[in-house]
């Protein structure tokens, strides 16, 4: 085997393994989502009979809050079951086997998308319920309705809702964090808001039953919306401008002056980066010596993909090769 067949395997092994570890990551995550979702419908459960049990409409309006997270969490587990598929998915009846080969390489990456796109939608059904949360606590804070005073067996539900949240977004935090994986960050922000409506919950209550603070209700359940809100509003931007494939210049900027310092380009014409769910991929145009052989540009576009897939961890590199004009003139 000569050099340039070493390259090639090299970098078919390293993409092969770049998609393996992100395959296993959205499993991983899929399965806590799994533990979400039971989470979710446990806390439901609870504070809706704690709800009826203690006569609190805010508990019971809380409780609705931690079902939308039940929905929530099924659309990003949808989105990591789409960007989990392999050939072996594809080989139906309708695909026969060669055909579905030949498929793959045009959506090996492309695919890791759908997750970015159930995250997007789940960011949507956040900034709903945030908007729901704050005109409700505006509607209860001008008087527009009255409900009876909550018994303190209501903070026994929100104070355990309370902690089996903040459980839950420590875990999404954490494990989102070491797996670099979007859909579960996300989770983390919104099983975060539904923590604090919690807690602004179970401050309500106290403040309702032990202090007589009839506003205290509304103002905290506008508060924890106005938050619920942000958070929804920023993943749907960094999920929006991720489909629409923005990256931030600074970091392209790195990739182009990291492909500059090999010495066979002569300049780098055009780069542009985009994410495919948590992978980066990037297509590169190079200006290069107009005498170089074919051979030597296959070469050197063998040698920017591990240049890039070891220093930053790139899924893809597509490279495109000119001559450089200039210098043949």
């Amino acid at each position: 085997m000569n050099q340039l067949d070493q390259k090639v395997k090299n970098n078919k092994n390293g993409q092969d393994a770049t998609q393996k570890a992100a395959i296993l990551n959205i499993k991983i995550a899929s399965r806590h989502l799994w533990l979400n979702a039971a989470a979710y419908l446990t806390i439901f459960g609870l504070e809706y009979w704690l709800a009826n049990l203690g006569h609190s409409a805010v508990l019971r309006a809380d409780a609705f809050n931690n079902l939308s997270g039940i929905i929530s969490t099924l659309l990003l587990m949808i989105g990591l079951r789409a960007a989990s598929q392999t050939e072996v998915v594809a080989r139906t009846r309708r695909y026969p086997d060669k055909l579905a080969k030949k498929r793959l390489p045009l959506s090996w990456l492309s695919r890791f998308r759908f997750q970015t796109v159930f995250t997007l939608v789940s960011s949507i059904l956040m900034v709903v319920v945030a908007f729901q949360i704050i005109f409700s606590g505006f509607d209860h804070l001008h008087g527009a309705t009255v409900s009876g005073a909550p018994q303190p067996l209501a903070a026994v539900g929100a104070l355990i809702a309370s902690l089996m949240m903040l459980v839950v977004w420590f875990f999404n935090k954490r494990i989102g964090r070491r797996l670099h994986n979007v859909a579960l960050l996300a989770s983390a922000q919104d099983s975060l808001g539904d923590a604090l409506t919690s807690i602004g919950t179970l401050l309500s209550i106290v403040g309702t039953v032990f202090l007589g603070v009839q506003w205290l209700d509304p103002l905290a359940s506008i508060v924890v919306g106005v938050f619920i809100l942000y958070s929804g509003f920023l993943i749907f931007r960094t999920s929006s401008l991720n489909l629409v494939d923005y990256f931030d210049p600074k970091v392209e900027a790195q990739f182009t002056q990291t492909i500059a310092t090999l010495s066979a380009v002569h300049q780098v014409v055009r780069l542009k980066a985009h994410y495919s769910g948590d992978l980066v991929a990037v297509d590169v145009l190079i200006a290069v010596d107009p005498a170089m052989t074919t051979l030597k540009s296959y070469e050197l576009g063998e040698d920017i993909k591990a240049v890039m897939r070891q220093k930053y961890g790139v899924a893809d590199v597509t490279v495109a090769v000119m001559p450089d004009i200039k210098l043949g003139d």
